[in-house]
């Protein structure tokens, strides 16, 4: 049985690990569904590009190019793009994904890494979208 000490000790460590994350801002997943939602509303056909790697007996077999972004769709005229979620606060994209984002430029594509779904909602109307 914890004594009275130890229970507020444990409950301020709590405490303390809950008001960290809130600094952080909201999660990656949270931008995320925002960012689908925004889209869907300007009539983009876009997905959630999931990444990853397994292996098979001996074999590797990876599901995506490393470093695509989060999300990847076709806006309404047919301009390509690509949005790298990232949490509110911070967040910072790997090489690979600046590599993948830099790609996308180069093809005449919209490349954007995006904090807050507010964000994408004014690029798009900056855009005219």
């Amino acid at each position: 049985m914890k004594s009275t000490g130890e229970c507020i000790r444990a409950k301020v460590e709590k405490d303390a690990q809950k008001l960290k994350k809130l600094e952080k801002g909201r999660l990656e997943k949270f931008v995320l569904v925002g960012c689908m939602r925004v889209l869907k509303q300007h009539n983009a056909f876009c997905w959630r590009q999931n990444t990853g790697a397994f292996r098979v007996d001996n074999r590797f077999f990876r599901s995506s190019i490393a470093g695509v972004s989060d999300i990847i769709g076709v806006l309404s005229d047919g301009r390509f793009i690509a949005v790298e979620c990232k949490r509110e606060n911070g967040g910072i994209i790997s090489p690979r994904q600046h590599q993948f984002l830099q790609s996308v430029r180069e093809c005449n594509g919209f490349a954007l890494v995006i904090h807050d779904e507010k964000q994408l909602e004014i690029f798009l109307k900056l855009h005219g979208y």
